[in-house]
């Protein structure tokens, strides 16, 4: 018998179903932290997140394809505005 993890979900643990819901509520505070403040950067939003930098990234970047963000300058200068 294979021992291990594979196929088994543990109670209270998230599963790929539940990813969803947690990426809109964190898109959700990126949104409304953009519009109380004007922009937010990439270690703003992983501060305020506790996410990893790439995590971060990836979540900023999403929401600039959706059309819900702007980008604003290069690199360590990037802000992210509401697209209005």
């Amino acid at each position: 018998m294979e021992s291990g993890r594979k196929g088994i979900k543990v109670e209270g643990e998230p599963g790929k179903a539940d990813k969803k819901p947690i990426k809109d509520d964190r898109k959700a505070i990126i949104i409304k932290y953009v519009s109380e403040n004007g922009f937010i950067t990439n270690k703003q939003a992983r501060e305020m997140l506790g996410l990893a930098d790439s995590t971060t990234k990836r979540i900023l970047k999403e929401m600039v394809m959706e059309g819900k963000l702007l980008i604003e300058g290069e690199r360590k200068a990037r802000k992210y505005l509401l697209k209005e």
